[in-house]
């Protein structure tokens, strides 16, 4: 699935409903490294479903050990663009 949000409210309304998926999760970053304007950070990502999702997983279900990263784009040190990728 892929989702995109544009400006802050989205962005804020996208990890508002997110969060109610899961009744945990933990994000470890375990690399990185700033190339430029962009910083990329590589994630393992375990989380616990608060809800049954359509592919079959159901609440309760351990979602362990999935590895992704995260991209930072950077302009006059503000955040400009987060892409996530798993």
């Amino acid at each position: 699935m892929n989702t995109e949000t544009r400006g802050i409210q989205e962005f804020k309304e996208l990890a508002e409903k997110s969060s109610k998926i899961f009744s945990s999760r933990r994000q470890t970053v375990i690399d990185y490294n700033a190339i430029e304007d962009k910083a990329e950070v590589q994630i393992e990502y375990e989380a616990i479903l608060a809800v049954d999702l359509p592919n079959g997983l159901n609440s309760g279900d351990k979602i362990l050990q999935l590895k992704g990263k995260s991209i930072f784009g950077l302009n006059e040190g503000k955040i400009s663009l987060i892409e996530d990728y798993s």
